[in-house]
């Protein structure tokens, strides 16, 4: 069963970057941020510009360990693919391979990695496309808290968080880009 406290797709608003030209749809009860929400940093690398992103976070009182979810996109410039879409191998084997994906008419290489810290949770899975000698990345991160941290607390279930984070790969799969970001990984 889906918890009801999870937006749905059917209405979105438009997030633009005028300066790249990449855009995206996001549902409308999720916030425009400009940084990481959460507790837990993100995959993102320092030298990344966030340039924007989306946020959703469980309402008052929390009944779940479901926390949130935080969609955000950030812009590199580099001088090499290899660079980007091998992006940020920082020599951990515990975390998972890059591995190639096409989502749309657009080519990513794609690693999901899970953090922890303090009772909090993360799942990511971050995007990296490579044009005009730019790296594009796409964080799509879920977060969760720890069981009896607060009192009638259930733990979020599977399809729960299999709904966020859909809803997450929904607003990847809206991503363009225009002429200021032209990108030949459409091809």
């Amino acid at each position: 069963m889906l918890c009801a406290a999870v937006p749905a797709m059917a209405q979105t608003v438009t997030f633009a970057d005028p300066s790249t030209g990449v855009s995206f749809r996001y549902p409308r009860e999720w916030k425009r941020a400009d940084g990481n929400q959460f507790y837990l940093q993100t995959a993102i690398p320092q030298q990344a510009e966030v340039r924007g992103g989306v946020v959703w976070k469980a309402g008052e009182p929390q009944k779940t360990t479901l926390s949130g979810a935080q969609f955000l996109y950030a812009f590199e410039k580099d001088d090499s693919s290899e660079v980007c879409l091998h992006f940020h191998d920082d020599g951990d084997s515990a975390k998972s391979v890059v591995e190639a994906v096409k989502i749309g008419n657009i080519s990513y290489a794609h690693r999901s990695s899970m953090g922890a810290g303090m009772c909090h949770q993360e799942h990511e899975d971050m995007y990296a496309t490579y044009s005009n000698n730019a790296c594009y990345l796409f964080d799509l991160s879920v977060h969760t808290i720890c069981s009896g941290v607060v009192d009638g607390m259930r733990d979020a279930t599977a399809p729960e968080l299999a709904a966020i984070h859909g809803q997450l790969m929904d607003i990847l799969k809206t991503v363009q880009f225009g002429t200021a970001g032209a990108v030949a990984a459409h091809q």
